[in-house]
């Protein structure tokens, strides 16, 4: 994260931690793009190319081994999409299937139960498995509710609560998604809805359904007039939300780049593909200290980076590890198998 774009008293470096999640010559799964961390530091991922299966990796990267089953039966999964995957209470851990489905492992991936989820979206910046038994989603709704809120299931999959919801206000159909960050202590700080043109407004809720803090970011990459042409707003103002073991807050967000020009674009891109253009598009980088309110760190970098998707350093934001400063990026071979490389993040002094 170098080169800031303002007068920050910090900068992030991100440190390789030395640890590979490498794939095989065909003698186990390969590991996935989504990896998660218990309390022990034992690493689960997903398996490449959508395979139905869950890998675990020791604290080193050595491979241990993999659960895996295609199906609608009980250790099974099934649906379409990657399986979503969060450590619960007691390092157990929790994969979501395609279908919605809830199944629980040991750290060993043994098998204990599924169950159905209420929750209708499958959003890894907007659910958590807290460490006081419910399972929290700030993106899109409970069956038969309303969304754009806070909503909490318990550990069965039964519908506890609903609250915090926000009206739409903008001039486009607007997302339900509001990224959100859990670290524990039963309480979590949530963005904006998507799209939504109210500027950086992060709240801080407890789980029993009150507004603690109320933190509103002065933005000036943030313009009044962003919303005014329906066309040109979609994919700004998405979000995503870390906060670490020390309470900072590890914020990315979409904003526009320069010479950003919502009409031109879209006139540009032809009907049918309204909005703007990926190379439009900056993700803002932002370490906050939620506290004071001052901002310790700060960066942008193109949405899109040689033709793929986000550079190296934003998916390190996207990635941060429940709790932590630890992160991980994904690198694609030749053949499509993926190395994963853990990074830790460190927030140095400018000098």
């Amino acid at each position: 994260m170098e080169g800031g774009i303002e007068e920050v008293p910090c900068r992030v470096v991100a440190v390789p931690s030395g640890v590979r999640l490498m794939p095989s010559e065909g003698t186990r799964p390969d590991p996935g793009n989504r990896v998660v961390s218990n309390g022990a530091g034992r690493l689960f991922s997903t398996a490449n190319q959508h395979e139905p299966a869950v890998i675990a990796w020791s604290p080193t990267g050595a491979y241990l081994h993999s659960y895996a089953g295609s199906g609608e039966g009980p250790g099974e999964f099934a649906g379409p999409g990657a399986l979503l995957l969060f450590v619960g209470p007691g390092d157990t851990l929790y994969a979501v299937d395609g279908h919605n489905r809830w199944s629980v492992f040991t750290p060993e991936l043994e098998f204990i139960r599924v169950f159905a989820g209420t929750f209708s979206g499958r959003d890894p910046l907007a659910m958590h498995v807290t460490d006081t038994g419910v399972i929290l989603s700030t993106g899109r709704v409970v069956a038969g509710e309303g969304g754009r809120g806070a909503q909490l299931m318990d550990l069965e999959g039964r519908p506890l609560a609903h609250f915090g919801d926000v009206p739409a206000t903008s001039v486009r159909p607007s997302s339900t998604i509001r990224a959100s960050a859990y670290a524990g202590a039963g309480t979590f700080w949530v963005a904006p809805p998507d799209g939504e043109p109210s500027g950086v407004i992060l709240e801080r809720w407890s789980l029993d359904g009150h507004r603690i803090q109320v933190l509103r970011r002065q933005a000036p990459w943030f313009p009044d007039d962003l919303y005014r042409d329906a066309a040109g707003s979609p994919g700004i103002g998405s979000y995503a939300l870390h906060e670490d073991s020390t309470g900072l807050l590890w914020m990315a967000v979409t904003v526009p780049a320069s010479g950003w020009n919502p009409p031109r674009r879209a006139r540009e891109r032809g009907p049918g593909r309204e909005g703007p253009a990926p190379d439009a598009i900056d993700v803002r980088l932002e370490v906050i200290d939620p506290v004071s309110g001052s901002l310790l760190a700060a960066d942008r970098f193109p949405l899109v980076s040689d033709g793929g998707p986000h550079p190296p350093f934003v998916n390190l934001f996207l990635n941060l590890f429940k709790n932590g400063r630890r992160s991980y990026h994904a690198v694609s071979d030749s053949l499509g198998r993926l190395t994963i490389e853990l990074f830790d993040l460190h927030l140095i002094q400018r000098r």
